[in-house]
């Protein structure tokens, strides 16, 4: 016998041995490899995919541009798309917007915000008239110290001893403070930014798909020898017996 046969029957022997000690896997979802579904993938312009029974309906007159589409299971290109829509002045720094459209703008439910004392008109008329009465009160002092307006607490410190207002603070204001914000904000959502969303929406999905194949083919770039790509089709989900069940396509499609 040649050493060539000798190395032929040594093969066989190694794989008749592998068929027999190792497990076959029929659950596809235990293969701990990328795994994607064709009923996720949403088709648009930039996303196709090839129905399992679509094919050419005469294949001698096809052209070679033809034939490689019809052997393309799925297509996608990656496109950018605008961003959400602006925001009402009322809305700006309170709401956090997200270019993905899957994730609906949320608001910030509260601010530090700088707070002028003249940027109300009531607080600075009542301190006009509590410091002619704080006044009229030092000049005598015999009549009680009079009472701060509620309006003023906080706004007032002493300085040399006399009272003068605090020209700026920081303040806490929650979103919920202003109706109109909370009615801008309902209407922004349910207006613009979900005829946004719903426009963009198969893009975004598209990208997602594009990026997570390109990752993949760099990849296969290093790692080709090891990894094959398959397209199933025709899914069998069976619970055969005890231990033994099956979740795997019938075919598969290199």
């Amino acid at each position: 016998m040649s050493v060539q046969n000798k190395a032929e029957r040594l093969f066989e022997f190694i794989s008749q041995v592998y068929s027999i000690d190792l497990p076959v896997n029929r659950d596809v979802t235990k293969y701990g490899m990328e795994l994607w579904w064709q009923a996720d993938i949403v088709e648009s312009q930039q996303c196709e995919m090839k129905e399992f029974d679509e094919g050419r309906g005469n294949l001698e007159n096809s052209d070679s541009s033809d034939a490689a589409r019809e052997d393309v299971w799925l297509s996608v290109t990656k496109r950018s798309y605008d961003n959400p829509p602006k925001l009402a002045a009322i809305l700006e720094e309170w709401i956090n917007l997200s270019s993905n459209p899957t994730i609906r703008p949320s608001p910030r439910l509260v601010l530090l915000k700088a707070v002028h004392f003249e940027s109300d008109e009531t607080r600075v008329t009542a301190f006009k008239d509590y410091i002619r009465s704080w006044e009229r009160w030092k000049q005598s002092e015999t009549d009680s110290k009079p009472p701060v307006p509620e309006v003023l607490f906080d706004w007032i410190q002493e300085i040399g001893g006399r009272p003068v207002p605090i020209e700026r603070r920081e303040l806490e204001e929650n979103f919920g403070d202003d109706t109109n914000r909370l009615d801008a904000f309902s209407k922004y959502l349910d207006g613009p930014w979900q005829s946004w969303s719903t426009r963009v929406l198969p893009l975004f999905k598209a990208n997602v798909v594009y990026d997570q194949m390109f990752s993949l083919h760099q990849r296969l770039g290093v790692e080709g020898d090891r990894l094959e790509i398959l397209w199933g089709h025709l899914f069998l989900a069976w619970n055969h017996s005890l231990g033994n069940n099956i979740y795997h396509p019938l075919i598969v499609t290199p």
